[in-house]
């Protein structure tokens, strides 16, 4: 199995963080028979993180993305893979709009949370 890891954010390609979470990330496929192909950092621009979840999605079988998902404006990484999906991103409903549902296919179903943990 082909893989990469896309490390997602400004603030990692223009060197104010370092992207510790794709090392992590490597150092654990090899165990789990996952062949490691790709590593990249994609800035905060939603156009070029589209295009690059689509490049992933041609050339390797699974996608580990890391940041990117804050609460603030320019985490885009729901944004891109839905568009790269050609799928709507969507508030969830029941959070009163404060949380991003899964984007999902279709006929997807969710599974019952059956453990302590639930959210409130």
């Amino acid at each position: 199995m082909k893989a990469e890891i896309m490390g997602i954010g400004t603030e990692l390609l223009m060197g104010e963080l370092t992207d510790t979470n794709s090392s992590w990330i490597a150092s654990r496929l090899p165990s789990l028979g996952i062949e490691l192909q790709w590593v990249s950092i994609i800035g905060d621009d939603l156009p070029r993180l589209t295009e690059a979840i689509k490049r992933g999605m041609e050339r390797s079988d699974i996608i580990f993305t890391t940041g990117g998902l804050g609460p603030t404006q320019d985490d885009l990484t729901r944004e891109a893979i839905a568009a790269a999906l050609r799928r709507d991103a969507y508030r969830a409903a029941r959070s009163g709009g404060k949380h991003w549902s899964a984007i999902s296919p279709p006929a997807a179903r969710p599974c019952p949370n059956t453990t302590s943990n639930k959210p409130t």
